[in-house]
């Protein structure tokens, strides 16, 4: 299952890929997320969504400040963000290639949906939490 949404943040694209890059500033913004451990660049966390609870570990395999485009991995999926400057906020693009497994074979639709809502609510997160440190 192809996952691809767009979100703003109202904030400079450099300094909203830079927050992008600090995992534990941005998890905060991330509804029923938080991480419980990390191994150097590896974070260990959790994700309640509705009726689901995930564990897992996610790590920055890849990180172009120049381009904008962060690559994450979580060992079963991976993730590809792109932030581009835009009149006065950032554009970011979220795409994830998901394995239709378990839940999300049963689920996807409501899965397009969740991720939608859970990333404009992180944008809006994001944009307070740089506008606060401004």
């Amino acid at each position: 299952m192809k996952i691809e949404q767009t979100f703003e943040v109202r904030a400079a694209a450099d300094d909203v890929f830079a927050a992008l890059n600090d995992l534990e500033l941005i998890v905060p913004c991330l509804p029923g997320a938080r991480i419980t451990g990390r191994e150097g660049d590896l974070f260990h966390g959790e994700l309640h969504v509705m009726f689901a609870r995930l564990n897992g570990s996610v790590e920055i395999t890849h990180s172009d400040p120049v381009a904008r485009v962060l690559h994450l991995h979580t060992g079963h999926h991976g993730a590809v963000i792109s932030v581009a400057p835009r009149d006065g906020f950032a554009e970011v693009t979220a795409f994830a290639d998901l394995a239709e497994v378990g839940g999300i074979a049963l689920f996807g639709g409501l899965v397009q949906d969740l991720s939608g809502r859970l990333l404009r609510d992180f944008g809006a997160c994001l944009s307070n939490k740089l506008q606060a440190a401004a």
